[in-house]
């Protein structure tokens, strides 16, 4: 053990016992706990007083910070009435949690020990006011001043003047209504403009929530140093007017020492879903009314879009300056894939459009909303597996019901892939990934792909559409994807790259470091360690691949019974107020 070392175990190891005592309990005396946290105080002062005296004198040139944190299982509220944006869940990348101070609980596939933050905003403004409560205990304890007697004199001859009196009430009454409106943005991650995040995207999970591969990829990005703000449509309260249209009931905060691994299925809900906009898209449910179902795809639709544009107007102003991304799954990809994002002009600086393929299917009313919606200059990126049970191009719904000559609708050219709309909608910078084996889950099959797509995506999103060209120059990746076709070099200004993905050839469930080290060990040839690493990888290779077949088995028997019925009924779309959305600002701001 080093020097440095030595003297920090000598000096906190009589301190680790205490640290562990709960910073408060509802049992607990508060004249007790005061004189706990005042005692503790002085114990921490007297030890960093003595490591700065050690060093000093062993010219170790150490320096002791000491700083208030609250732990995620302190005893937090839940809001009295809950708004909009409470529920709304914020993931924080390391950077974040050290800024705001706070206590890490949650961590990416493969990592050591937990380094981000997730939770939702009400959680996180009951964290920070616990901290600041806990401050001022500490301030009181050490003498912190008062109001002056002269100074509270004053205040009451003012007070008994009655138009005075009056003048004051109503000054109390326009704060009260600040702090109020304040709850309904997110003002409260202000702090990180000096956090250098790497960005902010803006994402929307699919229709049964956050959890599963939503909740994967968003720890995935999060992972990457960007500040991830997702709306939650489920987690409003029952009795509540969106609770009543969608429902979960939710998790409380995950604690620091909870196992939250990343291939958990739901990390997020302890109930299935309830509401009138909640909804299954299986054939005993989509064949009982299917222009019912028409219908309230379009309301969801709706509902989301309207979701984004109330999340995006109160995002914190250090990420509108810096620019943000969209980016959605499933549901949450074709509201993506539609919405018009004409308004915020060049703050939008890329979107992700997972597990849809932007094509006019059983998902989309009519044919136009199987278009780009947004501006053609975004850099867009538009991932789907060719088995997706939903919309792929085989055994999917969207492919059952288009087939059906009598009573189908959708593309009569289903792709299962976005190509054919982006190049249509002449789209500046675009790529069309296709995994080849992957399913709706793309975690499932290619995650490992994933994490490396999106890091080149968030970092060069203006040169996404020449991701053969870049990755060609790395030995590890130039194998992972094939281009099929593209017009980034014809006259045209439109840029769109078709590229597919063969299968993973190492395990998803391994992270980057392992992969690496697989690689490695490939290269030694079939003999000692490399036969023995041989072995385990295809045992683990045939366990994913189990998953996998067992999951795409599920969805070809429900495409069956979707075929085997034939009900679909087409529908003309009806106009609404909302009909008029794509129409174009000409006034939008563009960098």
């Amino acid at each position: 053990m080093g020097a440095a070392a030595s003297i920090y175990s000598e000096t906190f190891d009589a301190l680790s016992a205490e640290s562990d005592k709960p910073a408060s309990t509802e049992d607990v005396p508060d004249e007790f706990l005061r004189d706990e946290l005042k005692r503790l105080r002085q114990e921490i002062t007297k030890a960093t007083l003595a490591v700065q005296d050690k060093g000093d004198k062993h010219n170790l040139g150490l320096k002791v910070k000491t700083r208030l944190m609250a732990e995620n299982d302190s005893d937090i509220k839940e809001p009295v009435n809950y708004n909009v944006m409470d529920n709304t869940l914020l993931f924080l990348p390391a950077k974040a949690v050290d800024e705001l101070g706070l206590q890490a609980n949650m961590d990416d596939k493969g990592d050591t020990e937990k380094t981000m933050w997730a939770g939702r905003v009400w959680q996180l403004r009951a964290l920070l006011n616990f901290t600041h409560t806990a401050k001022l205990k500490i301030m009181d304890e050490t003498g912190r001043k008062g109001i002056p007697a002269e100074r509270l004199d004053h205040i009451q001859t003012v007070i008994a003047d009655p138009e005075k009196k009056e003048m004051l009430s109503r000054m109390a009454a326009r704060w009260r209504g600040t702090c109020l409106r304040k709850r309904l943005n997110l003002d409260l991650l202000n702090p990180l403009r000096f956090a250098n995040l790497k960005g902010t995207l803006v994402y929307a999970h699919g229709s049964g929530g956050c959890s599963w591969d939503n909740y994967r990829l968003c720890r995935m990005i999060c992972g990457q140093g960007l500040l991830v703000v997702a709306p939650d449509g489920f987690a409003y309260p029952r009795n509540t007017a969106m609770g009543q249209m969608r429902h979960k009931d939710v998790r409380p905060l995950i604690k620091s020492d909870e196992d939250c691994d990343y291939w958990k299925g739901d990390l997020l809900y302890t109930s299935g879903a309830s509401g009138e906009l909640t909804y299954s898209t299986k054939a005993e449910k989509v064949l009982d009314d299917p222009d019912s179902f028409r219908d309230l795809y379009e309301r969801c639709y709706q509902l989301r879009r309207a979701e984004l544009h109330f999340t995006i107007a109160r995002l914190p102003q250090f990420s509108k300056t810096q620019g943000f991304f969209l980016g959605g799954t499933s549901e949450g990809a074709m509201t993506v894939s539609r919405f018009d994002d004409q308004r915020y002009g060049g703050m939008l600086i890329g979107r992700f459009i997972n597990s849809f393929s932007i094509e006019y299917c059983y998902f989309t009313p009519d044919p136009e909303d199987g278009e780009l919606g947004g501006q053609v200059d975004v850099p867009t990126l538009n991932i789907i597996g060719d088995q997706d049970e939903f919309f792929g191009p085989n055994e999917s719904v969207a492919k059952a019901v288009v087939e059906d000559g009598v009573s189908g609708y959708g593309d009569k050219k289903l792709d299962g892939h976005g190509y054919d709309s982006l190049v249509g909608s002449g789209a500046t910078c675009a790529l069309v990934v296709v995994n080849e084996g992957g399913v709706h889950a793309p975690c499932d099959t290619h995650d490992n792909f994933l994490r490396q797509l999106f890091e080149t995506f968030f970092t060069r999103p203006g040169a996404i559409f020449k991701l053969p060209k870049i990755w060609k120059m790395e030995s590890s990746r130039k194998d992972l994807i094939k281009r099929v076709k593209g017009t980034e070099e014809d006259d045209s200004t439109t840029n769109v790259v078709l590229i597919t993905v063969p299968k993973m050839k190492y395990p998803n469930k391994a992270n980057l470091r392992e992969v690496e080290h697989m690689m490695n060990l490939e290269k030694l040839g079939a003999h000692g360690t490399a036969a023995a690493f041989a072995k385990e990888l295809a045992l683990r290779m045939e366990e994913e691949d189990a998953e996998v077949a067992k999951k795409l088995a599920e969805a070809h028997a429900m495409v069956a019974e979707i075929k085997k019925n034939k009900k679909f009924a087409a529908e003309q779309k009806k106009q609404t107020y909302y009909s008029k959305d794509k129409q174009i600002h000409k006034g939008a701001y563009h960098i």
